[in-house]
């Protein structure tokens, strides 16, 4: 009984930490596309784009497995790992954005494209670990 509260608390606390890590994602993202509802949508698409893919790839890689909650962990180290190169990725690209600028700030169709695939590359590898964690657990 213990194993199992511990295995749901653990899990709990995990989705917890995936929704801060929305939050700072979508915050994050405001100050890239200069609106909170462009952000908004570029991270919920994001997130909810890994999550599918992941849960996709690891659950049909998943039969067979000897030691679910060793994979479980490193799925979380890789999530943390994934986030915070978020967050690194994030300073290259305030150095990056005024060559992007001068290059798309004429197109901003173009602009916002870019900004929204820079979303995705950041978002998708934290998201993608995070829906393995539930088809392992």
């Amino acid at each position: 009984m213990s194993k199992t509260l511990s295995t749901i608390s653990i899990f709990f606390l995990s989705g917890v930490a995936g929704l801060i890590y929305e939050v700072l994602w979508m915050k994050q993202l405001g100050l890239l596309f200069g609106s909170t509802a462009h952000s908004a949508a570029a991270a919920t698409a994001a997130f909810f784009l890994g999550i599918a893919a992941g849960s996709y790839f690891w659950g049909r890689r998943l039969t067979g497995l000897s030691q679910p909650l060793k994979l479980y962990g490193w799925l979380e180290l890789g999530i943390a790992a994934t986030a915070i190169f978020f967050f690194a990725m994030y300073t290259v690209w305030d150095l990056l954005f005024p060559h992007f600028y001068a290059a798309f700030g004429a197109f901003p169709t173009a602009l916002t494209l870019l900004k929204l695939l820079i979303a995705m590359l950041l978002i998708c590898p934290a998201s993608f670990l995070m829906g393995g964690t539930l088809p392992v657990m």
